[in-house]
């Protein structure tokens, strides 16, 4: 069964979508328990084949015993099976968090099964594109991934469609632009394998057919990636859509497209060895360090929590191209550190953010007044998750930075640095408007007694008449729910600050297993 590993990544959360919604209709607990078994085994899964790379390095798989580059093959290698990793144990961890959410929330009571069916898809999609070995597959997988996740969107209710329909045509004018990209580097050479186009592919880089093909498959993967400018459809997109989706959406799966651009510059077009790759890197470099800025001003400027969530994701997964684009073994290592930070911090925020529209309802900055009191387990992994995002010690958002920051000095990218200092403050600024509120003020009732007695007088009323209904406050805790979450909401965001924390301490040995089963060109090849 072992040696099965690369496509049982991809066959179990695929053929566990395909059976769940006929298990829901004998048994809506059975079909739940099942798809928890399935992400679980699928997390077991990808440690397995990380372990495997770490042990005995790259992972070749032949689908059917046909051989490359005539046959589909599956690589796991030092990139490919971390980011798996990242994508599953997410993945896991939402889907812990949704069954309560759902129960819990009655503005999101979505249609259960049609959601965990697409969530299911989508997952498989994200980890067919770490495992694919040639481009076309990786194309099918990327589109999985999509379809999914416009599904998704749209189920958040009225305005959620208009965000989903928009988000369809913007992913498939990217998807379009990919295909045929890689139709003109079919053209040029005769092959979809990603390591025949490595050994092809740079004694034609002159070509205009080649370098038309990569212009389009950047351009695509940009929309893809909300790369600024081509990011308009991610803050509707984020804000509308069901809770536990976008915690996986804005993570793992936005991810995969920054991954099919480091697989596409550095091992098929070789990197920094490659005059057309390291045109492109430049460029993609300025795009990103726009990225960050755009995203974080914006920011700045939001007062919904879901908003601001939604444009520090445009700046945060913007550091991923920024590093790639710095081009040295440490700063790609540094990208890849950067894929698990971000993805746990985000997953975790959203998470948060979830609790704060079930508890309190509302997620409008102003309004969380008090919730340290309400929450303080919550709140605790909030201050966890902000100092990762600007970048304190020792959370693991600090070490992302530190080393991009250092790789930028060294290669003379100083620009690079100005742009990570002012992003650190910038989060710094947007992030402590939600902890003052959050850890600070006291609540808005308690606030206002200082001047007035009406709501004790209320409060009075109601413990007199209990029969008495009175109107939610935004900022109040919701009827039932005084406390914290319930635990397998719980569980899944203390876990995820825990790991903040362990991230940062263990970032040296993460770097460092990283390195050694990461060959840019000039040093060894990926696939082959």
């Amino acid at each position: 069964m072992m040696e099965h590993l690369p496509v049982l990544l991809v066959i179990v959360p695929l053929a566990t979508a395909l059976i769940s919604p006929f298990l829901s209709l004998l048994s809506r607990r059975l079909s739940l328990t099942v798809i928890q078994c399935a992400f679980l085994l699928n997390f077991i899964q990808s440690l397995l084949a990380l372990q495997r790379v770490l042990s005995q390095g790259d992972w070749h798989y032949w689908l059917g015993g046909w051989n490359p580059p005539y046959g589909i093959e599956f690589v796991l290698d030092g990139v490919s099976a971390p980011f798996a990793v990242v994508a599953t144990g997410i993945a896991f961890l939402v889907s812990l968090y949704a069954q309560p959410f759902f129960r819990k929330d009655p503005t999101e009571r979505e249609p259960r099964s049609l959601f965990y069916v697409l969530f299911l898809l989508m997952a498989t999609g994200v980890t067919g594109v770490c495992v694919a070995g040639d481009v076309f597959t990786m194309y099918v997988f990327l589109e999985i991934t999509s379809l999914s996740a416009y599904g998704l969107v749209a189920l958040g209710g009225n305005r959620a469609v208009f965000a989903g329909f928009r988000y369809l045509i913007l992913g498939t004018v990217g998807a379009t632009f990919y295909l045929v990209g890689v139709g003109f580097l079919f053209a040029a050479t005769g092959s979809l394998n990603i390591a025949d186009l490595a050994a092809l592919i740079p004694n034609l880089t002159n070509s205009p057919v080649v370098i038309f093909g990569l212009v389009l498959i950047l351009v695509g993967m940009g929309v893809k990636s909300a790369l600024v400018p081509l990011h308009f459809w991610l803050p509707d997109a984020h804000t509308q859509g069901p809770t536990p989706a976008i915690a996986y959406l804005a993570t793992a799966m936005l991810k995969v497209f920054s991954y099919a651009m480091f697989r596409f510059l550095f091992t098929i077009f070789g990197g920094y060895t490659n005059e057309l790759a390291s045109r492109a890197l430049e460029i993609l470099g300025w795009l990103a360090a726009v990225s960050v800025i755009y995203g974080s001003v914006m920011a700045i400027a939001q007062t919904d929590f879901r908003r601001m969530l939604a444009y520090s994701t445009i700046a945060q997964v913007a550091y991923i191209p920024l590093a790639m684009a710095i081009g040295t073994p440490f700063a790609i290592a540094a990208a890849l550190l950067q894929v698990l930070s971000h993805s746990m911090t985000k997953c975790l925020l959203f998470m948060l953010k979830g609790a704060m529209h079930v508890k309190m309802h509302t997620t409008m900055i102003g309004k969380l007044r008090g919730m340290g009191r309400i929450m303080p387990i919550c709140t605790a992994a909030l201050f966890i998750a902000a100092m990762s995002m600007i970048g304190l010690p020792p959370a693991s958002g600090f070490f992302v930075k530190w080393q991009i920051v250092t790789e930028a000095a060294g290669t003379g990218k100083y620009v690079f640095i100005v742009v990570m200092i002012l992003s650190g403050l910038l989060n710094a600024v947007y992030f402590f408007r939600v902890l003052e509120n959050a850890m600070f003020l006291p609540p808005e009732g308690e606030a206002e007694s200082h001047g007035s007695s009406c709501r004790d007088d209320a409060e009075e009323a109601a413990q007199v008449s209990p029969h008495v209904e009175s109107s939610v406050v935004p900022g109040d805790p919701a009827p039932g729910f005084r406390g914290e979450l319930p635990i397998l909401m719980l569980a899944p965001i203390i876990i995820l600050a825990v790991l903040i924390i362990v991230a940062g301490v263990g970032s040296g040995w993460i770097l460092d297993n990283v390195l050694n089963h990461i060959s840019l060109p000039g040093g060894g090849a990926y696939y082959g």
